[in-house]
């Protein structure tokens, strides 16, 4: 199943990595209007990301930084975090350790969260 991000979005992607994976699909937020006035208080790739969720109807929007899914949770958006949907993987038997993939994502990617939101996150993982 295709997922959607932004061409803001896409363009911070590119920044890091030469490739997107095929799954993504690239559209454009139709409310532009909407999109504006959200750069009040955040970049144009998590503004056109809230707008895009909400023109969809998105199940979710994968979102780790705080402002960000304080405005997206305002504006009516679901949002998900990295480790929730590692949470979700494990609760799918995708993954056979949250603690592992995390482990992996702070030392190869620089993933960082804070401790007591990894220790709340492997204690429903059963990996406490």
């Amino acid at each position: 199943m295709a997922k959607s991000i932004s061409p803001a979005v896409r363009n911070e992607l590119l920044q890091t990595h030469s490739t997107l994976p095929a799954f993504l699909r690239v559209r454009q937020a139709g409310a532009e209007g909407e999109v504006q006035r959200l750069r009040a208080e955040l970049d144009l790739g998590e503004a056109e990301a809230i707008i895009l969720a909400k023109e969809f109807r998105a199940d979710y929007l994968l979102r780790d930084e705080t402002l960000g899914r304080q405005v997206a949770i305002r504006e009516g958006v679901k949002v998900i975090g990295l480790l929730g949907v590692l949470l979700e993987g494990k609760d799918r038997g995708y993954l056979t350790s949250v603690r592992e993939v995390t482990a992996d994502l702070e030392t190869i990617a620089g993933f960082r969260v804070a401790y007591a939101v990894k220790q709340i996150i492997f204690r429903e993982a059963g990996e406490a």
